[in-house]
């Protein structure tokens, strides 16, 4: 019984083999005929013989049944219809299909006007080598706006890498990518990343995979925000292992609704000792503080310092004295400044040195103290920090906190002009007009003003309103000869008058 079943079938399957045999037979008769007939401008019989094709799924016929109603020949105009036969067609690979509905949507055609979509079409059939494709794309794209190219160029990179309406093909969805990860398009610069982290299509390269997650991450994409910290948690060939930067992307990622991240955060804290926690906790704050890769919110910033302030993180005491000391996200209070400044300043945090010599140089509610200032600003100074070289330069030449001493003040304005620090130039231009612990000298104050001018220390051009009567055309050749010479050796490096936080 069993094999009489199983002749049964067999000859069933003969049959439905023959059938559908001969009508691929059929159906490739009446596409040849129909196109033949499309080509000697019989249309309607085109229309006819193509319409059965192009209902059972044939892209050619598809094709010209959306031509036919895009022309109105051999049946009524309908450019709706046409873009509904013209995207089966191109969903198919169709070069032809692909290049005629992208000009539907330029014009707007039966579809809402698109330059994006259009353009994503349009290149498609030009990869395949289509010549009005190619002319289209060029014309499209001296239209299009920075951020349209992007998002069209994303789409391509995406449709490459997945397979979806053309063959997938790594190296081309990588050089779509690049091209909108180039425009700035953070889930290009994503998927970027993710195919030099898994060498697809681009030579396996993890420290170009963390570049273009950065990129994408700082912009608040989330997926990026994970990527790169799962990078940090391994530490993979380039990549650093860093559980405090891991934390930091985690978090973001987290709050942004990112599945995994919550789950992994808490995985990740576990391997963290006190200190990588209390440290990320305070780079999160300046995260928030500066709007990288989240909403700037100063208020959440202040919060996250104080949790890393509390476990006595300079760089957190530093950075939450700053906040106190500009009133931002906190009313402003310099008393409460100079308590966090001084608790990072002991911890010998340079900036928060030079900041607290500021603030008793200003006086704290009044009470001034500049022997205060000048400790604290030779101990930054010490460090480095040009804006504290500055500073004591300035106490010594005016004999503040400290006995006047010329030559210590040229010692430490030149020191901190190096550095391309404004405040230094002028001080410096000031003591060369007037001749105070140098020979006086109206081209080298010209030099220094005019250094301090295009660092933008708007006071020095007073300076230089005054001195330029008192010079020569020759003196003040050679005053901007010297200024450019200085500009050119040290690349004009001025140092930000705005104080950033710390990490």
């Amino acid at each position: 019984m069993k094999i009489e079943r199983l002749k049964l079938k067999f000859r069933l399957s003969m049959v439905l083999g023959l059938c559908l045999g001969f009508g691929s037979l059929a159906y490739a008769d009446s596409l040849d005929e129909g196109i033949n007939a499309y080509r000697a401008s019989q249309f309607s019989k085109a229309y006819d013989l193509l319409k059965p094709g192009a209902i059972a799924g044939g892209a050619r016929a598809q094709f010209y049944v959306g031509q036919i109603y895009h022309e109105g020949k051999g049946a009524p105009q309908n450019y709706k219809k046409a873009a509904l036969w013209y995207r089966k067609a191109a969903n198919q690979g169709l070069p032809a299909a692909q290049n005629n509905l992208g000009f539907l949507y330029i014009n707007g055609l039966g579809v809402t006007k698109n330059f994006d979509i259009a353009y994503k079409w349009l290149n498609l059939a030009a990869a395949a080598g289509h010549e009005d494709a190619i002319r289209g794309v060029q014309n499209l794209s001296a239209k299009m706006t920075v951020q349209q190219l992007a998002e069209t160029e994303a789409k391509l990179g995406w449709m490459y890498h997945r397979g979806w309406s053309v063959e997938k093909n790594a190296k081309e969805a990588a050089r779509w990518y690049r091209s909108a990860a180039l425009r700035g398009h953070p889930t290009a610069q994503n998927n970027l990343g993710q195919l030099y982290a898994k060498g697809e299509g681009v030579v396996q390269n993890y420290s170009e995979a963390a570049k273009w997650y950065i990129t994408a991450a700082e912009q608040g994409h989330a997926r990026a925000q994970y990527n790169l910290a799962m990078l940090h948690i391994n530490g993979n060939q380039g990549v650093d292992k860093n559980y405090v930067v891991a934390e930091t992307w985690l978090y973001l990622a987290s709050q942004a609704g990112f599945g995994d991240a919550k789950k992994e955060t808490i995985l990740l804290k576990r391997q963290m000792s006190p200190e990588q926690i209390t440290m990320a906790a305070n780079r999160i704050g300046v995260f928030y503080q500066q709007g990288v890769g989240v909403t700037k919110n100063n208020e959440k910033a202040v919060s996250w310092y104080k949790k890393a302030a509390r476990s006595n993180y300079a760089a957190a005491q530093y950075n939450l004295g700053l906040l106190y000391h500009k009133g931002v996200g906190v009313t402003h209070d310099e008393s409460q400044a100079v308590v966090w400044y001084s608790k990072a300043a002991k911890q010998g945090h340079a900036l928060a040195q030079n900041n607290l010599g500021v603030l008793f140089q200003k006086g704290v509610r009044g009470q001034q103290d500049n022997k205060k200032a000048f400790y604290w600003y030779e101990k930054a100074a010490d460090q480095g920090i040009a804006g504290a070289q500055s500073n004591l330069g300035l106490l010594y030449y005016l004999g503040l906190g400290v006995k006047q001493d010329y030559v210590q003040a040229t010692k430490w304005l030149n020191l901190a002009a190096d550095q391309g620090h404004s405040a230094a130039f002028e001080t410096l231009g000031r003591m060369f007009f007037l001749g105070h612990g140098v020979d006086k000298n109206n081209v080298l104050a010209y030099k220094w003003f005019s250094l301090a001018v295009h660092a933008g220390a708007n006071k020095a051009q007073e300076g230089l309103n005054i001195i330029i009567p008192k010079m020569s055309t020759i003196e003040i050749d050679e005053a901007e000869r010297l200024s450019q010479q200085w500009r050119k050796e040290h690349s004009m490096k001025t140092e930000s008058s705005v104080p950033l936080p710390t990490p």
